[in-house]
């Protein structure tokens, strides 16, 4: 399957490996990317290849599956004009043109934050390949081998030691405790999606071990609520040199940054962001 990607600017290196939810899941291997994709319930298999105007890609997924996981529809380039409001931010665009918000499974963005707290992305990645193996499903695709996560319903059924044994650490309570919530509905994932982002955070936050950062972050990569700005360490240390240096405060940082980026600070704390850890 061919996409044809011009007057698109997309950077599928920058999008897929930029922290997001897919940093967790894809490989590179030369100059083509291997991971997967949830629809219809079941994840698949996808390899994507960035040529010129086209991505190129191998997949039982849907097109318009592949366009929604890259936010393909969106015009980037008005993105940009809405959140240049200084020199800063214009030349970590500059530096980052291309990225994108991507939009990934509710429940395993869910997990993979809840594990993000405090943790390395290889441990996670770790702590995944771990989980897949175990209780996933392994297939070769297109001469990988891949492990598939878990189902929905597979995940439920897993215990707070089944996730210890994959190296989730002290974690493992809280996503078993989540798993538990999200069954009783005492949160309902499907009603989420009808909630603006203020209001989904707030059931986001009734969940074990999630906060106000790790309830952003899952607004903003499994919801695309671009309102949505995570304040972790990097991003209150940028936000306190260049913007607020009179307070330390992450309710103002958060203030400040809707009101500064209206409707578009999701899409300004990312290129805050990366551009910040590319100096680390």
């Amino acid at each position: 399957m061919k996409i044809n990607k011009r007057n698109k600017k997309l950077d599928l290196s920058k999008t897929l490996y930029s922290g997001q939810t897919p940093t967790f899941i894809f490989k590179q291997k030369n100059n083509e990317h291997y991971g997967y994709l949830k629809e219809e319930e079941r994840y698949k298999p996808i390899k994507i290849q960035e040529k010129k105007n086209i991505l190129k890609t191998k997949t039982k997924a849907s097109k318009s599956s592949i366009i929604e996981l890259l936010d393909l529809n969106r015009d980037l380039e008005s993105v940009y004009k809405k959140i240049k409001t200084d020199d800063f931010i214009s030349r970590s665009i500059e530096k980052f043109e291309g990225m994108r918000i991507t939009k990934f499974s509710p429940l395993l963005t869910i997990l993979l934050f809840i594990s993000f707290s405090n943790n390395s992305i290889y441990n996670i990645q770790n702590f995944l390949q771990n989980l897949s193996k175990k209780f996933g499903k392994k297939i070769e695709f297109e001469g990988e081998i891949i492990y598939l996560p878990p189902s929905n319903q597979e995940l439920f059924n897993l215990t707070e030691q089944d996730f210890r044994d994959c190296k989730a650490g002290y974690r493992a309570e809280y996503m078993a405790e989540t798993f538990d919530l999200i069954k009783k509905e005492v949160v309902e994932l499907e009603e989420l999606e009808n909630m603006n982002h203020l209001e989904l955070k707030e059931e986001l936050k009734k969940l074990c071990g999630v906060g106000d950062k790790v309830a952003d972050c899952i607004s903003l990569f499994a919801y695309r609520n671009l309102e949505a700005f995570p304040v972790d360490t990097h991003i209150k240390d940028i936000m306190t040199k260049k913007y607020l240096p009179k307070t330390s405060d992450l309710n103002q940082i958060r203030e400040y940054a809707k009101q500064k980026w209206n409707g578009l600070a999701g899409y300004a704390q990312q290129y805050l962001y990366m551009n910040k850890i590319s100096q680390i």
